[in-house]
């Protein structure tokens, strides 16, 4: 599922729209965090078409913990394209993250590529939002995105 590109201000483009939710799961302000516990982690990916049914009860405490580190990594990131200090420790573990997940090369019926995300949900997500840096840092929006 891609996400579209959104028609309000202040919305990234494509597929970086769920960067933006991801990190905006988390309201530092007024200390709220949507994916804090396993039911709200299920309700984010389901209402974001990125898990399925069968899927959604396999998801554990671990898929928060790491969900979350990926969230503020991203969070860290998003800093330093607002200029920033670079965070070795977020970029160390997005790198991981990058490497650790799957993604296949589907060619389509019209003859283009796309890059496919495989395995279980949480992987998926990732990898998802590593396409979407990828994709979006070849054409410079990437970095123009900031928390």
């Amino acid at each position: 599922m891609e996400t579209e590109a959104p028609t309000e201000r202040g919305q990234a483009p494509g597929d970086l729209l769920l960067v933006q939710q991801l990190v905006n799961t988390r309201e530092i302000d007024v200390a709220t965090d949507e994916i804090a516990d396993v039911a709200g982690l299920r309700a984010w990916m389901a209402l974001r078409g990125v898990v399925d049914d069968a899927e959604m009860a396999a998801l554990d405490a671990a898929d928060v913990v790491r969900v979350a580190a990926v969230r503020e990594a991203l969070r860290s990131l998003l800093q330093v394209n607002a200029g920033e200090a670079p965070d070795g420790d977020a970029a160390a573990l997005l790198d991981g993250e990058a490497r650790r997940v799957s993604l296949c090369v589907r060619i389509t019926a019209d003859g283009s590529a796309q890059l496919t995300p495989v395995g279980e949900a949480v992987d998926r997500l990732i990898a998802r939002i590593v396409v979407a840096i990828a994709t979006h840092d070849v054409d410079g929006s990437w970095r123009q995105q900031s928390s």
